[in-house]
């Protein structure tokens, strides 16, 4: 099967309305933290626009710490593994008060003051929104809760990229972030290396327009079926394992073509079970829009409501002077999704930066910031030596 029509199947499979039938197939954050042995709470936390996201917690007596997950994925990607492998259990076992972030529109986090996901206009909304509604509220949430005047925050791909909207469209929050650690930061995206995906993405700056003709709102949600197709082609037991590893490598950036060695093999169908967890169009449109600009800017509404919106014909720049807080950026040089050029060029422009760090691994990519065996020896202990220097 080649890769082209791989990518057109999931596509096919996932661009539906998730049902509520067979989610028992699927573990939750909540499942897979009490799974781990730690006790969790669930919160709901309303945007400024009427947004509720949720907002899962490990809670700890030390300072808040503050993860958020990246596109296609949930907070539930950060505890796949167990206790001693993932960071946020790490994090927990170190007395930290841990807080895991759901993105607007994804499984954990589709509800709204008036509208429903069945409304289109509940998908109106891009990074942008992620970053100048939700996270303000979720780290004023948070402080409130903890009694804290600062928090870390800790963010894979689009989770960097709503930190960098925030600070730029909200800078009093900056200073209630007293470190932000990216993990493969995403700001630029103009140097795809793989075709495959500079092709989702740079034709992704057509997809709001596309999908509201088809009436489609939502793009690739979570499905029960995902999880069937996990255990019959994915699991150790089947031949077809090393094609879904494959697979994973061309559409979410697991592992490398000629090693997949670090990649836990008995928990790949778990990995799969849990992606996508859907998005919005507009997202995808705005994502696309910055890898054909080369730019980090605002949505692009065309010359005419620009005008009106922005006050210039073109989408004005997110100004990443204003990532005043520390910021400690780590990317991976086999990265497919985030190219480590971009990732410098962002660093580069960032005014109080302490250090953007390769991973040191030729081959370490996208997804393997949260799921590859050898990420703690490589990142994390790295990141809980350099969170420990930033107490709350």
């Amino acid at each position: 099967m080649s890769v082209a029509l791989q990518v057109l199947l999931l596509l096919v499979l996932s661009v539906s309305s998730p049902s509520q039938a067979g989610w028992s197939t699927i573990t939750n954050t909540t499942e897979l933290i009490s799974r781990a042995g730690y006790q969790s709470e669930k919160h709901t936390v309303e945007s400024q626009d009427g947004f509720h996201v949720s907002v899962f917690r490990i809670p700890g007596p030390g300072a808040p710490v503050f993860l958020m997950h990246g596109l296609f994925v949930a907070s539930d990607s950060w505890v796949l593994r167990g206790k001693g492998r993932d960071l946020v259990f790490m994090l927990a076992d170190r007395g930290y008060d841990v807080w895991l972030g759901d993105a607007r529109g994804n499984f954990y986090s589709r509800s709204h003051n008036t509208f429903t996901p069945d409304d289109s206009v509940f998908w109106d909304f891009s990074v942008h929104e992620m970053g100048v509604y939700d996270l303000p509220a979720v780290i004023d949430y948070v402080l409130n809760a903890t009694g804290h005047n600062s928090l870390v925050y800790l963010g894979h791909s689009l989770g960097t990229t709503m930190m960098y909207v925030m600070s730029a469209r909200r800078p009093e929050y900056v200073y209630k972030v007293r470190l932000m650690v990216g993990l493969a930061p995403a700001a630029f995206f103009g140097r795809y290396r793989a075709a495959v995906q500079r092709f989702f993405l740079e034709s992704s700056s057509s997809y709001s327009a596309y999908f509201g003709r088809v009436g489609v709102h939502e793009v690739m949600p979570r499905t029960p079926l995902t999880a069937v197709m996990a255990r019959l082609f994915c699991s150790s037991n089947s031949p077809t394992q090393r094609l879904c590893l494959q697979f994973f490598y061309f559409t979410a950036g697991l592992g490398s073509l000629s090693d997949f060695s670090h990649v836990n093999k008995t928990l790949l169908p778990e990995f799969v079970s849990h992606v996508p967890t859907g998005a919005s169009p507009k997202t995808l449109s705005h994502l696309g829009q910055l890898s054909k600009s080369g730019r980090f800017c605002n949505y692009d509404y065309g010359s005419e409501e620009n005008l009106a919106r922005y006050g210039s014909s073109s989408p004005p720049d997110y100004d990443l002077s204003k990532t005043s807080m520390p910021v400690i950026n780590f990317y991976g040089e086999g990265d497919t999704l985030v190219d480590s050029r971009d990732a410098t060029e962002l660093s580069a422009k960032l005014p109080n930066l302490i250090a953007n760090i390769a991973v040191d691994n030729p081959l370490f990519n996208h997804m393997d910031f949260i799921w590859a065996e050898d990420a703690t020896d490589l990142v994390y202990q790295r990141i809980l030596e350099v969170i420990a220097k930033y107490p709350g």
